[in-house]
């Protein structure tokens, strides 16, 4: 029944959304919301392209998201549909990234993102390294074996530490042979709960510091930009700072989902989504790696370049206008458009209008200034012509 009402409201939107107040619009905007908590995303996404008013920066954001998780997903599911013959260690994990990213998107995502997940986790743990990989998977499965002995997850040890000993038995695991190690971590486990709790107590004042010095080194790696040391860091710490690595790796996430989506807003010259999504971005960490406040201005000077080039004079000003006021970044391009806008509506209505005129002189002065050059500049020979010989 909710499905057939928000049909009838998107159909109304679609065929005369200029008749309809904003609290039309929020309730439609409500409505695709809903659909999209729902896993409704067919439905969601008709609902938000629907959206005008104050919800439609909102509303392209989620359809980006909509289209995002199902791209990931399908591509995701490309490779768990392939024939056994065709799967190898690099193809699934392109598959785990690509559910991994759906997940960060809507963790509660339709088409089970997190079971399939598993599956592709599944898939390659079965598949034996080829020589090329031997070395990353030894490091790995040594890492993997030391991470969960720290933990106190012998099971997990004896499993990483035989898989090691079985493809590499005389690699050099932290000082120890695979494997040694394996034997190690075998009796450890082996051991009764008691007796592991014993060695627990012994060694907790130095785990809590080793956990704490992570934690200190992954927040270190992120304030510096590194994302991806600190990602590596932020997923080993264990104890009381766990939680808060967690928030960590959720931030970096984010915002590296809003800088990739402003890079696809920017090349479909979808410019206010791109906008939107570095200003989120932004608002995780503004001085985060990509600069996103400074592409978010930068999407300023290029929407105003292209209204110049599409004739949208109005649009041209409005857009050149901010950027020159938002920074001291390109001020002669910035200044040189703005001046062919205003010399171009000089021309389109007659050449009547001199302070039109006056105000064109006054932008091609300052780019003059700072030794523009309009020769290469794809604009008309009328432009660079009152541009080259005007009095300054």
């Amino acid at each position: 029944m909710q499905a057939m009402i928000l049909a009838v409201v998107i159909s109304i939107l679609c065929f005369a959304s200029g008749a309809f107040s904003q609290d039309d619009q929020d309730r439609l905007f409500e409505h695709a919301v809903q659909a999209y908590n729902n896993n409704e995303f067919t439905e969601a996404q008709k609902s938000f392209e629907a959206v005008k008013g104050s919800h439609a920066d909102e509303a392209k954001q989620y359809v980006s998201k909509i289209k995002f998780y199902r791209e990931a997903m399908t591509l995701g599911e490309s490779v768990l549909n392939r024939s056994a013959d065709e799967l190898d260690i690099k193809n699934l994990d392109y598959a785990v990234k690509q559910f991994e990213q759906a997940l960060s998107i809507k963790s509660d995502g339709p088409r089970d993102p997190k079971g399939k997940l598993e599956k592709a986790k599944a898939l390659k743990a079965q598949l034996k390294p080829s020589a090329a990989d031997n070395e990353g998977w030894s490091k790995q499965f040594c890492q993997q074996t030391l991470d969960a002995a720290r933990a106190h997850r012998y099971k997990q040890a004896v499993l990483y530490s035989c898989l090691l000993a079985n493809d590499n038995p005389a690699y050099s695991c932290n000082g120890d042979e695979a494997l040694h190690l394996c034997q190690q971590m075998r009796e450890l486990a082996a051991l009764k709960p008691d007796s592991r709790a014993k060695a627990a107590l012994a060694e907790s004042s130095g785990a809590a510091e080793e956990t704490q010095s992570l934690f200190a080194a992954a927040t270190a790696a992120y304030e510096s930009n590194d994302f991806a040391r600190a990602m590596r860091l932020l997923q080993e710490v264990t104890g009381s700072d766990q939680g808060k690595a967690k928030q960590y790796v959720q931030r970096i996430t984010s915002y590296q989902f809003y800088m990739k989506q402003a890079e696809l807003s920017l090349r479909s010259l979808e410019y206010d989504q791109a906008r939107a999504n570095y200003q989120e971005a932004v608002r995780i960490k503004a001085d985060g790696p990509g600069e996103p406040n400074t592409q978010a201005m930068l999407v300023d000077l290029e929407q105003g370049i292209s209204a110049f080039y599409a004739g949208n004079y109005d649009d041209a000003d409005m857009y050149l206008s901010a950027y020159a006021e938002e920074t001291n970044q390109r001020q002669d391009l910035v200044h040189f458009y703005l001046g062919a806008s205003k010399i171009s509506r000089f021309f389109l209505e007659g050449g009547q209008d001199r302070s039109l005129r006056d105000e064109a002189v006054a932008e091609f002065r300052l780019a003059k200034q700072q030794g523009f050059k309009a020769s290469n500049q794809d604009v008309s020979p009328k432009i660079l012509k009152a541009y080259e010989q005007m009095n300054f």
